[in-house]
């Protein structure tokens, strides 16, 4: 359903899972495709929210540096440059050998200094 663009049913399954098995070890994934549906809608508020409480609920997983480094962008494009600043510099300091981190701090060069 996915990959096939039919967002809303994809995120069905995946919000059904997590209903079933809110502590599997999957469930950080089906976060992360909730939050890839939103923004295959343009949706980004709605990603952003969901990426949030992955970080939130499970900040160990392999999806969460990628889920603030997202968050980070969204703030950047929400013209909140500080807020930004300080998720950004948390994926570089709690995710520092994540594919998440020289994202982060290729990004954080480019922000206006405060």
């Amino acid at each position: 359903q996915y990959d096939n663009g039919a967002y809303g049913t994809a995120r069905m399954a995946f919000t059904q899972m997590l209903e079933q098995y809110p502590d599997s070890i999957r469930a950080p994934q089906a976060m992360n495709y909730i939050a890839q549906t939103y923004e295959g809608e343009a949706n980004a508020a709605a990603a952003d929210s969901v990426y949030q409480a992955l970080v939130a609920k499970f900040p160990q997983s392999p999806q969460a540096p990628s889920a603030l480094y997202k968050h980070g962008l969204w703030l950047i494009a929400q013209h909140q440059t500080a807020d930004a600043r300080r998720v950004l510099q948390r994926v570089v300091s709690e995710y520092p050998n994540s594919d998440a981190a020289p994202l982060a701090t290729d990004r954080l060069r480019t922000l206006p200094n405060p």
